[in-house]
């Protein structure tokens, strides 16, 4: 079991095993619980809570694709060319979009309090 940022994610493994693997997580032995950790499939509670990469299974992730395909193709055929063609938003992109965000603010906010001096040049 991993801890990151000092959680342990026992409520989605517990989740996982039983939708997974139909067991419940307190009844798997210990050696057989990690090797059933480490075969969870993109998707699962646990490695969406790891990783926002993670969120989507591969075929939601595929199924993606074939919709951006589909909008590129409706962009080139309403104006010859695919530039600027709308795309499905994957759970990563929003959640780089986040932190950018939470850094922007951070940036803002440190400018604000911060007591600024006029440097004479002459």
């Amino acid at each position: 079991m991993r801890r990151v940022d000092g959680r342990l994610y026992v409520r989605e493994l517990r989740a996982d095993f039983r939708h997974w693997y139909g067991v419940r997580y307190e009844d798997v032995a210990a050696d057989e619980a990690i090797d059933l950790i480490y075969c969870l499939p993109s998707g699962s509670a646990y490695l969406a809570a790891l990783n926002p990469q993670w969120v989507w299974s591969v075929e939601h992730g595929a199924i993606a694709d074939v919709c951006d395909l589909l909008l590129r193709q409706e962009r080139l055929t309403a104006t010859g060319t695919t530039e600027g063609a709308q795309h499905v938003t994957r759970p990563v992109d929003a959640y780089e979009r986040s932190k950018a965000l939470d850094k922007a603010r951070e940036a803002k906010k440190k400018m604000e309090t911060t007591k600024w001096e006029l440097v004479d040049d002459g």
